[in-house]
Protein backbone atom coordinates (compact mmCIF):
# COMPACT_ATOMS: atom_id res chain seq x y z
CA UNK A 1 0.00 0.00 0.00
CA UNK A 2 1.32 3.44 -0.90
CA UNK A 3 1.63 6.18 1.70
CA UNK A 4 -1.04 8.84 1.40
CA UNK A 5 -1.94 12.15 3.02
CA UNK A 6 -5.01 12.01 5.27
CA UNK A 7 -5.49 15.22 7.26
CA UNK A 8 -3.79 18.10 9.09
CA UNK A 9 -4.36 20.59 11.92
CA UNK A 10 -2.17 23.18 13.66
CA UNK A 11 -2.22 25.93 16.28
CA UNK A 12 -0.13 28.70 17.80
CA UNK A 13 -0.13 30.37 21.21
CA UNK A 14 1.86 32.73 23.40
CA UNK A 15 2.85 32.61 27.09
CA UNK A 16 1.83 29.01 27.73
CA UNK A 17 3.19 25.58 28.67
CA UNK A 18 0.27 23.79 26.97
CA UNK A 19 -1.03 24.04 23.43
CA UNK A 20 -3.94 22.15 21.90
CA UNK A 21 -4.03 21.20 18.24
CA UNK A 22 -7.70 21.41 17.18
CA UNK A 23 -9.55 18.16 16.51
CA UNK A 24 -9.17 16.66 13.05
CA UNK A 25 -10.50 13.44 11.53
CA UNK A 26 -8.19 10.45 11.06
CA UNK A 27 -9.21 7.49 8.90
CA UNK A 28 -7.99 4.89 6.45
CA UNK A 29 -5.74 1.85 6.83
CA UNK A 30 -2.23 1.70 8.34
CA UNK A 31 -2.63 5.07 10.07
CA UNK A 32 0.20 7.28 11.37
CA UNK A 33 0.29 10.76 12.93
CA UNK A 34 3.36 13.03 13.04
CA UNK A 35 3.38 16.02 15.39
CA UNK A 36 5.88 18.87 15.07
CA UNK A 37 6.37 21.36 17.89
CA UNK A 38 8.40 24.58 17.96
CA UNK A 39 8.76 27.03 20.82
CA UNK A 40 10.93 29.83 22.10
CA UNK A 41 11.56 31.77 25.29
CA UNK A 42 13.95 34.50 26.33
CA UNK A 43 15.55 32.02 28.73
CA UNK A 44 15.66 29.16 26.19
CA UNK A 45 13.23 26.91 24.33
CA UNK A 46 11.35 24.42 26.45
CA UNK A 47 11.55 20.64 26.11
CA UNK A 48 8.40 18.64 25.37
CA UNK A 49 7.05 16.71 28.39
CA UNK A 50 4.17 14.95 26.65
CA UNK A 51 2.06 14.83 23.50
CA UNK A 52 -1.32 13.15 23.95
CA UNK A 53 -4.18 12.61 21.51
CA UNK A 54 -7.42 13.03 23.42
CA UNK A 55 -9.03 9.79 22.24
CA UNK A 56 -10.53 7.13 24.49
CA UNK A 57 -8.21 5.80 25.78
CA UNK A 58 -5.70 8.67 25.42
CA UNK A 59 -2.89 8.02 22.91
CA UNK A 60 0.62 9.06 23.99
CA UNK A 61 3.10 9.90 21.23
CA UNK A 62 6.72 8.69 20.96
CA UNK A 63 9.11 11.64 20.78
CA UNK A 64 11.61 11.13 17.92
CA UNK A 65 13.70 14.26 18.64
CA UNK A 66 13.62 17.21 21.04
CA UNK A 67 16.45 19.67 20.47
CA UNK A 68 17.42 23.22 21.29
CA UNK A 69 18.94 25.38 18.58
CA UNK A 70 22.41 26.90 18.75
CA UNK A 71 20.98 30.18 19.93
CA UNK A 72 19.25 28.32 22.85
CA UNK A 73 16.17 30.51 22.41
CA UNK A 74 14.45 27.93 20.17
CA UNK A 75 13.39 24.32 20.65
CA UNK A 76 12.03 21.90 18.04
CA UNK A 77 10.48 18.49 18.60
CA UNK A 78 9.03 15.76 16.40
CA UNK A 79 6.86 12.90 17.64
CA UNK A 80 4.69 10.16 16.17
CA UNK A 81 1.91 7.69 16.97
CA UNK A 82 1.31 4.46 15.05
CA UNK A 83 -2.21 3.16 14.36
CA UNK A 84 -4.21 5.92 16.08
CA UNK A 85 -7.92 5.39 16.56
CA UNK A 86 -10.13 6.59 13.73
CA UNK A 87 -12.25 9.64 14.48
CA UNK A 88 -11.80 13.31 15.26
CA UNK A 89 -9.77 14.20 18.37
CA UNK A 90 -7.59 17.09 19.53
CA UNK A 91 -3.94 16.72 20.56
CA UNK A 92 -2.47 18.35 23.69
CA UNK A 93 1.23 19.23 23.86
CA UNK A 94 2.74 19.97 27.28
CA UNK A 95 6.11 21.73 27.64
CA UNK A 96 8.49 21.66 30.63
CA UNK A 97 7.66 25.32 31.36
CA UNK A 98 5.79 28.22 29.82
CA UNK A 99 7.16 29.34 26.43
CA UNK A 100 6.90 32.88 25.09
CA UNK A 101 5.79 31.55 21.68
CA UNK A 102 4.77 28.04 20.64
CA UNK A 103 3.28 26.32 17.61
CA UNK A 104 2.34 22.71 16.95
CA UNK A 105 0.86 20.83 14.05
CA UNK A 106 -0.22 17.28 13.28
CA UNK A 107 -0.19 15.43 9.95
CA UNK A 108 -2.02 12.13 9.56
CA UNK A 109 -0.94 9.66 6.90
CA UNK A 110 -2.25 6.32 5.67
CA UNK A 111 -0.42 3.33 4.20
CA UNK A 112 2.47 3.61 6.69
CA UNK A 113 4.41 0.48 7.74
CA UNK A 114 3.04 -0.25 11.21
CA UNK A 115 6.11 -2.22 12.37
CA UNK A 116 8.86 0.19 11.25
CA UNK A 117 7.07 3.50 10.64
CA UNK A 118 10.13 5.76 10.94
CA UNK A 119 13.72 5.60 9.81
CA UNK A 120 16.76 7.76 10.39
CA UNK A 121 15.99 11.34 11.24
CA UNK A 122 18.09 14.38 10.54
CA UNK A 123 18.26 17.69 12.34
CA UNK A 124 19.90 21.02 11.70
CA UNK A 125 20.07 24.38 13.39
CA UNK A 126 21.73 27.67 12.72
CA UNK A 127 21.17 30.90 10.90
CA UNK A 128 21.76 29.92 7.27
CA UNK A 129 18.82 30.53 4.93
CA UNK A 130 17.44 28.50 3.36
CA UNK A 131 17.83 25.76 5.96
CA UNK A 132 18.49 22.29 4.60
CA UNK A 133 18.82 18.75 5.93
CA UNK A 134 19.75 15.71 3.86
CA UNK A 135 17.97 12.48 4.79
CA UNK A 136 17.92 9.40 2.55
CA UNK A 137 14.51 7.88 1.77
CA UNK A 138 13.42 5.24 -0.74
CA UNK A 139 10.96 6.15 -3.49
CA UNK A 140 8.10 4.49 -1.55
CA UNK A 141 8.86 6.47 1.64
CA UNK A 142 7.93 10.00 2.72
CA UNK A 143 10.01 12.61 4.50
CA UNK A 144 8.18 14.80 7.01
CA UNK A 145 9.80 17.94 8.38
CA UNK A 146 9.18 20.51 11.07
CA UNK A 147 10.63 24.04 10.98
CA UNK A 148 10.68 26.62 13.73
CA UNK A 149 12.52 29.84 12.92
CA UNK A 150 12.93 33.51 13.70
CA UNK A 151 10.18 35.60 12.14
CA UNK A 152 10.68 34.80 8.49
CA UNK A 153 8.25 33.55 5.89
CA UNK A 154 8.67 29.79 5.43
CA UNK A 155 8.71 28.53 1.87
CA UNK A 156 9.01 24.78 1.19
CA UNK A 157 11.35 23.54 -1.53
CA UNK A 158 10.07 22.84 -5.04
CA UNK A 159 9.73 19.10 -4.33
CA UNK A 160 8.01 19.57 -0.94
CA UNK A 161 4.32 19.93 -0.14
CA UNK A 162 3.46 22.42 2.61
CA UNK A 163 1.10 20.82 5.13
CA UNK A 164 0.73 23.55 7.77
CA UNK A 165 2.16 26.98 8.55
CA UNK A 166 1.86 29.20 11.61
CA UNK A 167 3.48 32.58 10.97
CA UNK A 168 3.83 35.69 13.13
CA UNK A 169 3.66 33.87 16.45
CA UNK A 170 3.95 36.54 19.10
CA UNK A 171 6.68 38.94 18.10
CA UNK A 172 9.40 36.74 16.73
CA UNK A 173 8.75 33.29 15.23
CA UNK A 174 7.12 31.09 12.60
CA UNK A 175 6.66 27.33 12.29
CA UNK A 176 5.70 24.94 9.49
CA UNK A 177 5.75 21.35 8.33
CA UNK A 178 5.93 19.76 4.89
CA UNK A 179 6.18 16.35 3.26
CA UNK A 180 8.36 15.09 0.43
CA UNK A 181 8.43 11.82 -1.49
CA UNK A 182 11.72 9.91 -1.14
CA UNK A 183 13.97 9.70 -4.17
CA UNK A 184 16.71 7.15 -3.48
Amino acid sequence: MAIGFDNVSSAQATATATITIPAFAVGGADRFIFVGVGNSSGGGGENVISIVRNATPPETFTVKWDIRAQQTFFANAGAYFVNPATGSFSITVTLAASADEVCAGAISLTGVDQTTPTGTHGTANGTVKPSTVTVAAATDEWLVDNHYIAKTAITPGADQTERWTQENIGAATSGASSTQLGSA
